[in-house]
């Protein structure tokens, strides 16, 4: 029970980090650290090891980028959708807040619910992100022999993005989440009001 609260409020707190990022311009989002894995030392690896250590290094910094796409052209998805379930869900306020207290009690719930999922949406779309990348220019002070610190710069670089994409990929999870328990709220508000 307890390792289940420290990750809710390790969630909790990268969601609000994200939407701080969003909010106050100049913060800086930090996230967790998923990817634990320290990179070893390379200096007695052959070229050959060195050349795969890069390539592989090369391809991961792909498969994030192309994770964090997808997260981000989900997040759009959901931002707009759940924008529009707040246009409906403030356009029903005539229907309930003519009703008793528990039931407007339920319907600011889900609304302010759906609108946190709202802002963690907007939050994965606006907050800038942190990739490693490698610096060409900075590669060229390494000699006419790169490999050895290219291949240390990939094995390092990996972990941030990684870290970052986690991190996304957990805001969306919790956006969703917080959608559908705003919708489901709603829909039971909207079942009351129909009689």
């Amino acid at each position: 029970m307890k390792k289940w609260l420290t990750s809710v409020r390790v969630e909790a707190q990268n969601y609000l980090r994200h939407l701080a990022g969003m909010l106050l311009p100049g913060v800086k989002v930090t996230v967790p650290i998923v990817h634990t894995t320290k990179p070893l030392t390379l200096e007695k690896w052959e070229d050959a090891g060195l050349q795969s250590v890069i390539d592989e290094g090369r391809r991961q910094l792909d498969r994030q980028s192309a994770r964090f796409d997808r997260v981000r052209t989900s997040a759009q998805l959901l931002f707009t959708t759940a924008l529009g379930l707040l246009v409906v869900m403030a356009a029903s306020a005539h229907r309930v807040l003519m009703r008793d207290y528990a039931l407007v009690i339920a319907w600011v719930f889900g609304l302010v619910v759906v609108a946190i999922g709202v802002l963690g949406a907007a939050a994965l779309l606006t907050v800038q992100s942190e990739f490693g990348a490698i610096d060409t220019a900075l590669l060229t002070y390494s000699g006419p022999n790169p490999l050895r610190p290219l291949a240390e710069a990939y094995s390092q670089q990996v972990r941030t993005g990684e870290d970052t994409v986690a991190a996304r990929v957990t805001v969306y999870r919790d956006a969703v989440w917080l959608v559908l328990l705003g919708a489901s709220v709603q829909l039971v508000v909207w079942l009351t009001t129909i009689s």
